[in-house]
């Protein structure tokens, strides 16, 4: 009889001992990382993050159906959101425990948060979000979300495959904010050009006969454009602004059609060049000053605020010259903008 007793004493000693070598084995820690880099003011990208008010609307999964409660004074150190329900009735807590500048650099904003260990003695959350100023208007967010298991609570943790778990959930919740953000700051700054939507008058246009040219090159044609200010001034016609280039698309190809054209405050009858008429309408314009590859730049911007805002537009775009490469030598100063009208 004690021989059975110590047998079952040393099984049940030696079942524990191996549970408590697989839980020190086994991982305790489930940590995943995002990186945001959108386009939002950085002090109101931070004002989201800080404000538990608004994380109903992206940090919670869009089915949740519990109940969501927050204390003490909201965007504070120490202020906290309580949640229970859901499919499986979970309770939870974040609390703030950093608010305020990254003391590594001024310029980034903390924020720290923890779980509450006494209402969830399971495992401990914590999540950490780095808003950094980025060039162009952006910011990048740096999230990291780390969820600590306690012993012996890891092991069904690691069996159940959390680790996939608590990375599908991060990455859908920085998708999450991600969009809101996107709703909530719209923008009409792109890699720090200003994208403008204004009103153009109709456009009287004395042009150049038609040249292909390669994408990147399409500018200031002086070739062309010395042909019509000959024409212009042998004929004493009144111009109405500066020259333009008019830039066609070839889908599928590297090249370009382009045109010169100078703004005229009437129609031409019995005229050398081709005259035509673009109707005034609603427009985007973006401004920069420097060569081919600012203005490649700033034609990416443009293009950019099209996709986002999914605008429809229509041909050709125009470039309107400030400048004269003869006269105004140094490129960082050619003065340019882009204009391109909406249907």
């Amino acid at each position: 009889m004690k021989a059975l007793w110590k047998f079952l004493v040393v099984g049940i000693v030696a079942v524990l001992l191996a549970i408590l070598l697989v839980s020190i084995v086994l991982p305790g820690e489930y940590s995943s990382r995002e990186e945001l880099e959108i386009r939002v003011p950085g002090p109101g990208a931070f004002r989201v993050l800080s404000s538990f008010e608004t994380f109903p609307d992206w940090y919670f999964e869009p089915d949740f159906e519990g109940d969501i409660q927050i204390s003490t004074i909201d965007g504070t150190a120490r202020s906290r959101i309580d949640w229970s329900g859901g499919e499986r009735e979970d309770r939870g807590a974040l609390i703030h425990m950093e608010l305020g500048p990254d003391r590594s650099r001024s310029a980034n904003q903390k924020l720290n948060l923890r779980s509450d260990r006494e209402l969830n003695q399971d495992y401990m959350d914590l999540e950490s979000f780095l808003v950094v100023p980025v060039v162009g208007g952006m910011v990048r967010i740096d999230w990291e979300s780390r969820r600590i298991w306690n012993f012996p609570y890891n092991i069904p943790a690691w069996w159940s495959g959390y680790e996939e778990t608590h990375l599908d959930k991060h990455r859908a919740a920085a998708t999450r904010l991600e969009e809101y953000l996107s709703a909530r700051f719209p923008t009409n700054v792109f890699d720090g050009f200003e994208v403008i939507r204004t009103h153009e008058n109709t456009l009287h246009l004395l042009v150049s006969e038609v040249d292909t040219v390669d994408r990147r090159a399409g500018g200031f044609s002086d070739e062309l454009l010395d042909d019509l200010a000959e024409y212009v001034g042998k004929n004493n016609l009144n111009t109405a602004g500066m020259p333009m280039g008019l830039i066609y698309s070839l889908p599928g190809t590297d090249s370009v059609l382009q045109r010169m054209a100078i703004p005229m405050a009437d129609s031409l009858p019995g005229r050398k060049f081709q005259y035509i008429r673009i109707p005034g309408g609603a427009s985007l314009q973006v401004n920069y000053s420097g060569d081919w590859r600012m203005g490649a730049r700033a034609g990416a911007a443009l293009d950019s605020y099209i996709e986002t805002y999914d605008v429809v537009t229509r041909e050709p775009l125009l470039k309107q010259y400030f400048y004269d490469p003869k006269i105004h030598l140094d490129a960082s100063t050619w003065r340019t903008r882009l204009i391109v009208f909406l249907e």
